[in-house]
């Protein structure tokens, strides 16, 4: 199962899990807070974007279920990074311009990034950075 953060109005405020279930993805966010009006979901990532539905309220949140076939995730961004009721900008982004190694890994001029399971790495979290909606340890490469 894959978990992703949720935002709403620019606030971290729940998880979209994606899991599988048979030949369907199920996608399911949860999200804590009960806005005024209704709140329609995105999923972000790769510069594209694909609408999940509208959010319904539940208990002391909103939440919101799909399925999806094969078929239907090809219509959505490969790699998701985020869902939200809209574009996050980058605070604090780098201009790191990454090209493709072998066995996954990244470079960069000074840096190398190997792809990681941020579940089994709780403990190197400062060296964990997401791009392009994956997980790497990002070490300085040496010369």
């Amino acid at each position: 199962m894959q978990s992703l953060p949720v935002y709403i109005d620019g606030k971290n405020c729940g998880t979209l899990d994606i899991r599988q279930d048979g030949l369907v993805s199920v996608f399911t966010a949860r999200c804590g807070i009960k806005p005024v009006k209704p709140v329609r979901l995105y999923l972000y990532g790769g510069g594209k974007s694909a609408l999940l539905g509208t959010m319904r309220p539940d208990g002391s949140g909103m939440s919101i279920v799909r399925r999806f076939s094969r078929a239907e995730l090809r219509k959505l961004p490969e790699n998701i990074e985020y869902a939200a009721d809209r574009p996050m900008r980058e605070s604090g982004g780098s201009d790191t311009l990454w090209r493709r190694g072998k066995m996954g890994c990244l470079i960069s001029d000074g840096l190398i990034a190997i792809p990681a399971d941020e579940a089994r790495l709780g403990c190197v979290s400062d060296r964990l950075r997401r791009i392009e909606g994956r997980a790497y340890l990002i070490f300085e490469r040496k010369k």
